[in-house]
């Protein structure tokens, strides 16, 4: 008896404690395609204490989610809503997020969490798997980077011909580090194909041993000379 009591009183305190009643705080966005721009939800709540809620923060798991709280103080009793939208570009599969919402009651942890879940279908647009883009030339990557192993390295960087022409790409070898070789496979672009830019390294070859970074424009795109698309190479 004097166990129950224990228990129902600690369920009492726990209550006080997380001022927010939600009616669930797991949010499905169903299925979407990663090619969708952006979607969004919420959640209500009320103040089930008997003071007013103060949401200092909300906070999430992931920059793809961006949320906020429709007010900052909440009356005892009140309703009121968290807002997130979800950008799903380059994050294919299952939606495992958190919201995170941080009040006057403990503005260390946060007083309650929202989980975010779904499915995102990979994208149809080729041009989405590439974060970068010089002109009509696609690139996953700006930049390679070679370490202090010793051994031989190769780094790829995988790109796209959004062009209706055939790409060579080729750089200048006065800037070219010492050591460092670059290609493309294929030698040449088809139009509106993939491609790889591959730069190796061997360390054998190179003539310091101190940390360099160049930027290293690539020939071969039309436009502005002095605007051409750059790779930083950075050897360690």
């Amino acid at each position: 008896m004097v166990c129950s009591v224990a228990l129902a009183a600690i369920g009492q305190a726990s209550a006080q404690e997380n001022p927010f009643a939600f009616e669930t705080t797991e949010y499905s966005f169903g299925t979407i395609s990663e090619d969708t721009a952006q979607v969004s939800g919420h959640l209500d709540y009320t103040n089930r204490s008997s003071k007013d809620l103060i949401i200092t923060r909300v906070l999430t798991s992931c920059s793809c989610v961006s949320a906020h709280a429709t007010d900052s103080i909440v009356k005892p009793g009140q309703t009121s809503s968290i807002e997130f939208s979800f950008k799903p570009l380059n994050f294919p599969g299952n939606i495992d997020k958190q919201v995170f919402i941080y009040s006057s009651e403990d503005d260390i942890q946060s007083t309650e969490t929202i989980f975010l879940t779904g499915i995102v279908t990979p994208t149809t647009n080729p041009l989405n798997e590439y974060r970068y883009s010089f002109g009509d030339l696609y690139v996953k990557q700006k930049q390679v980077r070679f370490g202090d192993s010793g051994n031989k390295q190769v780094e790829r960087i995988n790109c796209y011909n959004n062009t209706d022409e055939i790409l060579s790409l080729s750089v200048d070898p006065t800037i070219l580090p010492q050591g460092v070789m670059f290609r493309t496979e294929p030698e040449q672009i088809p139009p509106r194909t993939k491609g790889e830019l591959v730069f190796s390294f061997d360390p054998e070859k190179a003539q310091t041993e101190d940390r360099i970074s160049v930027a290293l424009p690539l020939r071969g795109m039309e436009g502005d000379k002095e605007n051409q698309p750059n790779i930083q190479i950075i050897i360690e």
